[in-house]
């Protein structure tokens, strides 16, 4: 009884070595400063003003946002099915 109570235990030892070897020897990728440059050119086009799609009719729905016209902020809720877009 001994005996595999403590292969049990040797067993449960690698186990847990392997999986704190193998969680700390994934590589974490860093961006360059060029891939940094590329995101933030691809993003800046969608805080530019005068193309921000916003709705002057919404409804409330949990977990969603909508840019509302009259502040062009988001608020809680999503547009409705008839609803025109505009620019803002």
């Amino acid at each position: 009884m001994k005996k595999k109570f403590l292969l049990g235990l040797a067993f449960a030892a690698l186990a847990a070595g392997g999986c704190f070897l193998a969680g700390n020897s994934t590589p974490r990728h860093q961006f360059t400063p060029d891939e940094i440059a590329n995101i933030e050119a691809l993003t800046a086009g969608e805080s530019a003003t005068g193309n921000k799609t916003c709705y002057r009719s919404i409804t409330s729905k949990d977990g969603c946002q909508v840019r509302y016209c009259p502040t062009c902020m988001f608020i809680s809720g999503t547009d409705r099915w008839y609803s025109p877009s505009h620019t803002c």
